[in-house]
């Protein structure tokens, strides 16, 4: 476990909302901090989200003076674990994983989903109002709202049992009436879009198989306004985070990822050499990203350390994870022949299991 010195530290837990391809508005608000960590992951569920916070409470002793924001996903969403793996596999809604067998699909319960998130947030709160963090928490889109189920996208999974969700429980009621509670942020990430009336071009994503493609995730420079808005939300101070260096490197973000489509000639990683937002190129697991290696926090020349999914320099890890633990755990097993001693004198082979022993 770490002890906190006397940086100002910022911890945020989410999904693609809150770690992506380019900053999102948790790095700006990251950047406004001596020292921040961003444990998003794209294609993450509520499981890994609470249990990833739960761990990292842990390991970095977050406790009074420290900030935290929260970003839950949607209720269709898994997260799993396999025998050889250290942490999640986070692939989004749970139709959209091709590792996932049928019947577990089939069987999927979005009434057991809801119930696990109203329970999550439940104790993310008794924690913080414990260890007296300050804790802000938000959804990629309100569950309760319209028949998406968090789920920013057209989809029809498992909507015929939405209304037995509605009808014959009360958690929506639940995690509406806790989102207008004191740890929860005013509006979604959708929400805030939503209310923006602005026309926005189209911005790109790169795939080898699909080609470019529209990317519906919110555009850098949305990011970038949503930060400042919810940094108000929470007072804290945004003055590094309107500088001019920080202006410009939005702007530049943001004009690469709605011209993407036009430059098919480049690379597609951003490395910041010399000062300048450079291009190269990047890939993992056969899919070509192209991922903004330079954090709002490096050119402010604050430190940040991040769960980098389209990258292989991986700074930050599962919480759990100890990658120098080289020994197993050494298990004491002197008792376990006096208690096999135990087990055969106190249920003796010659009395009968039902015998009234009394």
């Amino acid at each position: 476990m770490e002890t906190q010195d006397l940086k100002s530290r910022y911890f945020s837990f989410g999904c693609s909302y809150t770690n992506y391809i380019y900053p999102t508005y948790a790095d700006y608000l990251g950047a406004t901090f001596d020292l921040s960590y961003n444990y998003g992951q794209s294609g993450a569920g509520n499981t890994y989200i609470y249990n990833t916070f739960v761990h990292a409470v842990l390991k970095h002793n977050i406790q009074k003076g420290d900030v935290v924001t929260i970003q839950w996903s949607s209720i269709p969403r898994i997260d799993r674990m396999r025998n050889d793996d250290l942490s999640y596999g986070c692939q989004g809604m749970i139709v959209n994983q091709d590792n996932i067998p049928k019947v577990l699909i089939d069987e999927f319960s979005i009434l057991q989903s809801t119930l696990e998130l109203t329970s999550h947030i439940t104790s993310v709160q008794a924690i913080a109002k414990e260890r007296g963090i300050t804790l802000k928490m938000t959804y990629m889109f309100e569950p309760w709202v319209g028949d998406l189920l968090g789920e920013p996208s057209s989809h029809t999974f498992k909507k015929e049992h939405l209304n037995q969700l509605e009808t014959q429980t009360i958690l929506f009621e639940q995690l509406e009436e806790m989102g207008r509670g004191d740890f929860f942020l005013s509006k979604s990430i959708e929400h805030r879009r939503i209310l923006d009336t602005r026309l926005w071009p189209p911005s790109w994503i790169h795939y080898p198989q699909l080609g470019y493609i529209v990317d519906n995730h919110p555009h850098a420079l949305e990011h970038y306004e949503i930060a400042i808005q919810i940094a108000k939300e929470m007072d804290i101070d945004t003055s590094d985070i309107e500088k001019g260096s920080i202006l410009k490197y939005v702007q530049e973000i943001e004009d690469w990822y709605v011209y993407l489509n036009d430059n098919k000639d480049k690379d597609f990683k951003y490395l910041h050499l010399n000062g300048e937002l450079k291009l190269d190129q990047y890939d993992i697991d056969n899919q070509t990203r192209h991922y903004c290696s330079v954090s709002p926090s490096s050119i402010l020349g604050k430190i940040q350390f991040k769960v980098n999914t389209y990258s292989s320099t991986t700074n930050l890890i599962s919480p759990w994870i100890n990658m120098e633990k080289k020994k197993p755990l050494k298990r004491d097993t002197s008792n376990l022949y006096n208690f096999f001693e135990f087990c055969k004198k106190r249920f003796r082979y010659d009395v009968p299991q039902h015998k009234n022993l009394h």
